[in-house]
């Protein structure tokens, strides 16, 4: 089991390379009280979600754009506009935002040198070739643009078309970071925090990831989150709570489920079943076998959503079968009817296709001594570390209004 630290010093984000172990789960004692035994932590600076490859050698030699021909035959009236060449690019017609990228980067255009970079990392509209990728990236982030500063930066973390250098990726990100750019902030908070190529500063660290929260990135919202709880500093769950929930409203599944956990203790919240009941249940449909778990036991309990049997047992093994056993819950199974499991099993079969859950079957009466449980936390899975990608595009809103979230007091920013 992988333990949380009391404190910063021994950071919550503290090794490079991704980590998901996912350690053995204890089980409730009371079938209707919800129990997660330990803590689970954030590790790992983020890398783009793609495997490092071989090192492809050191970081190509500073060149001028290839040209077709000399950039003052551009002239204003045929030069594509910036707006044209992304526009373009958003459409999906990559090859033809590779042609106009191209154009404005012959005449020096830094932000088409950074899409150029892009399109040939993913190979959009042409063979992919993160050594090219870089080339332009590098181009780029001479010229100070902070989006190829910080492509490049992931680069040479991942070693993709670069050698792997940590120290030159930190360089990066301290100049992107300097003109606000959130995944520098992001990433060099936890450069600092972990302290391998630099003084570890968890104050610092902390103010760099409270500003990449505060320019709306989510998987910084649940960084600053995990990182202010591990302070333990007294008076801050209601912060801690803001973040999460700020990430949970954005689609960030593990924050989802720590802020369903908060809402169902009134942590740091107002109490609210309900509410909590719902970001489980979204979390649990994203194909989280914990939230899942957790799903369960509250259609079992009938805590914050109608009491259902079968929709329990139904979580349950679709939980089970993604790495999630529950003796107790097992145990549960065993007392159901013939017709009561092939029920289960039906909704089972049907999942995830079903947009929503049916009605409650109604074939089993709600036990007279069970009482509603809250959810208690933290959760027993290792927290993924967050990647390095943009903020995700916020989900649909929930069909009811979300609890106001009270805003934290403003924190100085601080330049890196």
């Amino acid at each position: 089991m992988i333990g949380r630290p009391a404190s910063l010093v021994a950071p919550a984000l503290a090794a490079i390379g991704l980590a998901f172990a996912t350690p053995a789960l204890a089980q409730p004692a009371n079938p209707f009280q919800l129990e997660a035994p330990d803590p689970f932590k954030q590790e790992a600076l983020p890398l783009p979600p793609r495997p490092a490859p071989a090192d492809r050698g050191s970081e190509p030699a500073a060149v001028e754009a290839p040209s077709k021909g000399p950039a003052a035959n551009l002239t204003p009236q045929t030069m594509p506009t910036e707006d044209q060449v992304y526009a373009t690019y958003q459409r999906g017609f990559f090859v033809e935002a590779f042609a106009l990228a191209t154009e404005r980067a012959e005449a020096g255009d830094a932000q088409a040198m950074t899409l150029l970079g892009h399109l040939y990392e993913l190979g959009q509209g042409i063979p992919g070739d993160t050594v090219k990728a870089a080339l332009w990236y590098g181009l780029a982030a001479k010229r100070g643009d902070r989006e190829g500063q910080v492509a490049l930066a992931l680069l040479y973390l991942s070693g993709e078309g670069v050698s792997r250098d940590k120290r030159r990726a930190m360089e990066l990100f301290e100049t992107a970071a300097r003109q606000d750019q959130p995944i520098a902030l992001f990433n060099l908070a936890q450069l600092y925090n972990e302290g391998e190529i630099v003084t570890p500063d968890p104050g610092k660290a902390l103010t760099l990831m409270r500003r990449a929260a505060e320019l709306g990135n989510t998987e910084a919202a649940y960084g600053y989150a995990l990182m202010l709880d591990d302070a333990d500093e007294p008076g801050k769950d209601a912060e801690v709570t803001h973040w999460l929930g700020v990430a949970a409203l954005n689609g960030h599944v593990p924050a989802e489920i720590e802020y369903a956990i908060r809402l169902a203790n009134g942590r740091g919240i107002e109490k609210n079943l309900e509410r909590a009941a719902f970001y489980m249940s979204r979390a649990a449909w994203a194909g989280n076998p914990v939230a899942q778990n957790r799903l369960a036991y509250l259609y079992l309990t009938g805590s914050g959503v109608h009491y259902d049997p079968i929709d329990a047992a139904k979580w349950h093994l679709i939980a089970k079968a993604s790495g999630h056993p529950d003796l107790e819950l097992d145990g549960f199974l065993a007392t159901l009817k013939p017709d009561e499991l092939a029920e289960a099993q039906k909704r089972v079969a049907h999942w995830p296709n079903e947009p929503a859950d049916p009605a409650p079957a109604n074939f089993a009466p709600k036990p007279a001594n069970v009482a509603p449980t809250g959810l208690h936390g933290p959760l027993d899975e290792a927290r993924p570390a967050p990647t390095a990608s943009v903020a995700r595009t916020p989900a649909d809103p929930p069909s009811e209004p979300v609890p106001p979230l009270a805003s934290p007091p403003a924190v100085p920013s601080a330049a890196p």
